[in-house]
């Protein structure tokens, strides 16, 4: 499989949801390279908090913590992955994409943006969705945090294929 995502400009991006939060973001960064994650409320943005997941980022070694998942990421995902670690519920090529984004994302000044194929964990379709990745620190200078939004407001969750395993309960 090729990597997951196809960067874009921000001239080439359509989706108005990544649009906002790209607009939110440099107004929150004033003029510090980051904004802060005091300066961030995702409730500011009611129509990109569904789309929405906040990443903690640790090092030595890299690893990424999901702090928050937006209902509709929940929905698509199949399961609510906050409050883990995405290398304990995430393997293989698609666990690999997401370290090189966060990282991307960490390193760079701007956003990260791109378009990526919905790959599921046994197959893909050929259904495309527009993603940003917005790096925040919590001195303003070190990326500590990656804002993750993923816009498949055009999507129809039952014409892909399953991204995770469900979780089975046991009582």
């Amino acid at each position: 499989m090729d990597l997951l995502r196809h960067e874009l400009t921000f001239e080439e991006i359509t989706s108005g949801i990544i649009k906002e939060m790209r607009h939110y973001w440099f107004e929150k960064r004033g003029g510090h390279l980051y904004p802060t994650m005091r300066d961030i409320n995702l409730d500011d943005l009611p129509h990109v908090k569904p789309y929405a997941s906040i990443v903690a980022l640790h090092h030595p070694p890299f690893r990424m913590f999901m702090r928050f998942m937006g209902a509709q990421i929940i929905y698509f995902y199949g399961r609510d992955l906050s409050d883990h670690w995405l290398d304990d519920v995430l393997t293989g090529e698609i666990l690999e994409d997401y370290e090189i984004s966060h990282r991307m994302a960490a390193t760079g000044e701007e956003p990260l943006l791109a378009r990526s194929k919905w790959y599921g964990l046994h197959e893909s379709c050929n259904k495309t969705y527009e993603w940003g990745m917005f790096p925040i620190s919590e001195n303003g200078v070190m990326v500590t945090h990656n804002i993750l939004v993923e816009d498949y407001t055009h999507l129809n969750k039952d014409e892909l294929p399953v991204f995770l395993e469900p979780v089975h309960q046991t009582s």
